[in-house]
């Protein structure tokens, strides 16, 4: 998405939802057509490149399922917040295999808000929308599951705490948290190999990767689980690792 090239630095997320928000509002104003269009570009490219670039999302999204399916036989329903759609594709395995239950997506950017309403629309008022910022959110004990779905290395230490908190006070007691992340393991070899990923990645989208150099905040692995354990999360665990992604699974204590 070279058109989003600007001569500055892109230090965070919050950055590039800046420069993207910019562009998508200049086309809206261009009418209905052209909005679903730019929306439908911008999607096919991202699924592409994550489905890429992100190792078994579907095996990933499996942990989460099978501890949600079975407290949707216990109660019924279960309600799931998304902590950024990025383009939602790996959601999809989630909706599908808890039925009964909803995700919201809460994201400040309306270009992925549109294209995870445009990708579920069929799904109806099982799929839910908040635009806001992500370390502000808070909705007290109203969720049974967060996910962050490699959101957080995009932005700075103190936002992904935020974030953390929010997502401990919006779940409700006893509730689950995912967190899908590219992270630096205790390997110089595997770590070498995640920068040469992440270049690719970069030049794959068609960025500039002098402007997006201070864009990834990358941290240790045992400095991620520090930054949940931190934020009042219990029962942390790491049920799944591959090169540089990790997942880690925790909970609300009841």
């Amino acid at each position: 998405m070279s058109e989003f090239g600007a001569a500055k630095t892109i230090d965070n997320a919050e950055d590039l939802h800046a420069l993207h928000e910019q562009a998508y509002q200049e086309i809206c104003k261009q009418g209905l057509e052209p909005r679903l269009n730019f929306l439908r570009q911008f999607m096919s490219i991202y699924d592409v490149r994550a489905k890429n670039f992100v190792p078994a999302p579907a095996l990933q999204n499996a942990l989460l399922l099978g501890e949600l399916v079975k407290r949707e036989k216990s109660q019924r329903t279960v309600d799931v917040v998304e902590y950024g759609c990025l383009t939602s594709f790996s959601s999809i395995s989630l909706l599908d295999g808890i039925r009964n239950s909803t995700i919201t997506f809460i994201d400040q950017s309306d270009i992925m808000l549109d294209i995870s309403r445009l990708r579920f629309a069929e799904m109806g008022e099982r799929v839910g929308y908040i635009k806001a910022n992500m370390g502000e959110f808070v909705q007290p004990n109203l969720f049974d599951a967060a996910r962050f779905g490699y959101i957080l290395s995009g932005y700075r230490d103190d936002q992904k705490s935020r974030m953390l908190a929010s997502a401990f006070a919006s779940l409700k007691p006893g509730g689950i948290l995912l967190v899908q992340e590219f992270s630096w393991r205790d390997d110089e070899k595997l770590n070498q190999l995640a920068h040469n990923i992440n270049d690719l990645l970069i030049t794959s989208l068609g960025l500039h990767s002098e402007l997006y150099k201070d864009y990834m905040h990358i941290i240790q692995e045992s400095a991620l689980k520090q930054l949940i354990e931190q934020a009042g999360f219990v029962d942390v665990t790491l049920p799944f690792s591959c090169l540089n992604f990790v997942t880690f699974m925790a909970r609300k204590p009841s």
